[in-house]
């Protein structure tokens, strides 16, 4: 008190300028090069969990990390957890048909628009239960989707 600085205040500046730890987040328990194995391990496992791939990549690296610190090395490498698409499988020839039609109808205005009515006699499920896939951020892949088969009005 005899400097004009209170109590508190001296405490915090100690506790911050005689800190034992240098580096308040620990040790990595996992290099560069196991990180990249990381990265082939979930490119070509990319629907399974990251439970699923922690298994995998601790047995391939020896290592012996949690799921948690599988998932954090994961979103580092720019992978996101998401539900893969589900969509009928396509021959080429409805692909082919699929990408003529909008170059057909490009130059449609937007009261051109209004007038089409979109119909889609397949049931929506909201929290479906589907499994998620690991998939880089602004990747898509034909081997991200999962084909379905059904017919119009039946769930699936």
């Amino acid at each position: 008190e005899q400097l004009g600085i209170s109590e508190s205040s001296v405490c915090k500046a100690l506790k911050k300028n005689c800190s034992k730890r240098t580096n308040c987040s620990g040790v990595r328990k996992t290099s560069a090069r196991d990180n990249k194995q990381l990265r082939k391990i979930a490119v070509s496992n990319r629907f399974k969990s990251t439970s699923e791939l922690t298994d995998l990549w601790n047995k391939q690296t020896g290592a012996d990390v949690s799921r948690s610190t599988t998932y954090r090395r994961l979103r580092e490498l720019g992978f996101k957890s998401r539900v893969p698409a589900v969509k009928p499988l396509l021959n080429k020839k409805q692909m082919e048909k699929r990408l003529k039609w909008p170059k057909e109808h490009g130059e449609w205005t937007t009261e051109d628009w209004q007038k089409v009515v979109f119909s889609d006699d397949s049931p929506t499920q909201p929290q479906s239960g589907r499994p998620h896939k690991m998939n880089e951020c602004g990747q898509w892949s034909l081997r991200c989707i999962v084909p379905v088969w059904w017919l119009p009005g039946e769930q699936y």
